[in-house]
């Protein structure tokens, strides 16, 4: 009897272990947000038809995990510099975004209308390809560009920032992100047309802009742990010289961001109640020895 209920015991943790860790791998919600350029003819074409991701697109993109559907676009001017007038609505959502000091949108070389020809134009691209393919870019002057996020409920996020920047391939600029008026995380951009037919995705991040060299380049960063301040979540960016990295003249981009929600521990809790609940059911089932 004490075998068997301790065998009980184990397997109720065994189960019990398993799903909190299924659990915890979860994003139980994620908001997307693509930035890219109209105008100039480089619309992004998937298949021969004009894409974008967004709700009326199946197209499932993004950083490992944290890879959804249903993203929200943001497209812009080329030639002009871009802040919101009014908050932006996302959609299934009341979050809204609100975008200041950005020098432009811009489109990568890498992936172009496929009518339009362009140096490395991919005609089928992928998804990723498609999500990396424009950016909101900053070069005004040193004025670092702000994206935030408002009307964000209380609660713990992941913040992933995809950042390749649409160059022709000899691109290589630093640049420091802040996320709610922290330290800056540095990286070297990648550049969007080396993305292309990797589809892989990297990230070197420093708190050091010392550390910076053209070899260690990234085209995501990932923020854990993030709280809205005020209901808002806010990201700043610039871009900085460091040794052989240089401040050329050319701006830093941010392709696209994401916002994913982490499970609460009560949720967690929930859980567990629900499987101690399996072990009493088990004994009660057994038949004595």
């Amino acid at each position: 009897m004490i075998l068997k209920s301790n065998g009980s015991v184990l397997a109720a943790a065994a189960l019990l272990g398993g799903v909190i860790a299924t659990a915890g791998a979860v994003h139980a919600t994620s908001i997307g947000v693509q930035f890219k350029e109209t105008g100039n003819g480089d619309t992004v074409e998937l298949n021969n038809s004009v894409s974008t991701i967004g709700p009326v697109q199946n197209l499932t993109a993004g950083f490992g995990s944290y890879a959804q559907n249903n993203w929200n676009e943001v497209a812009g001017s080329g030639s002009s510099s871009y802040s919101t007038s009014s908050p932006i609505s996302l959609s299934g959502t009341t979050v809204t975004l609100s975008i200041s000091n950005a020098h432009k949108f811009n489109q990568a070389n890498g992936v172009t209308s496929v009518n339009n020809g362009g140096s490395g134009s991919t005609a089928s691209p992928t998804a990723n390809e498609v999500l990396l393919s424009g950016g909101l870019e900053n070069d005004s002057g040193g004025t670092p560009t702000t994206i935030e996020f408002q009307n964000v409920a209380a609660g713990t996020y992941n913040l992933v920032l995809y950042t390749a920047f649409q160059g022709n391939g000899s691109y290589a600029g630093a640049v420091g992100f802040s996320v709610n008026g922290g330290a800056d995380t540095y990286i070297v951009e990648q550049d969007g047309a080396a993305f292309y037919p990797n589809d892989t995705f990297v990230t070197n991040p420093t708190t050091n802009v010392g550390d910076l060299s053209t070899g260690s380049v990234s085209n995501y960063l990932l923020f854990n742990n993030v709280s809205p301040v005020n209901g808002n979540i806010t990201i700043t960016y610039g871009k900085y010289a460091s040794g052989t990295v240089a401040n050329d003249g050319n701006g830093n981009a941010v392709d696209a961001v994401q916002l994913s929600s982490v499970p609460e521990p009560a949720s967690l809790a929930l859980l567990a109640l629900g499987g101690l609940g399996l072990i009493p059911l088990r004994r009660k089932n057994q038949t004595p020895a």
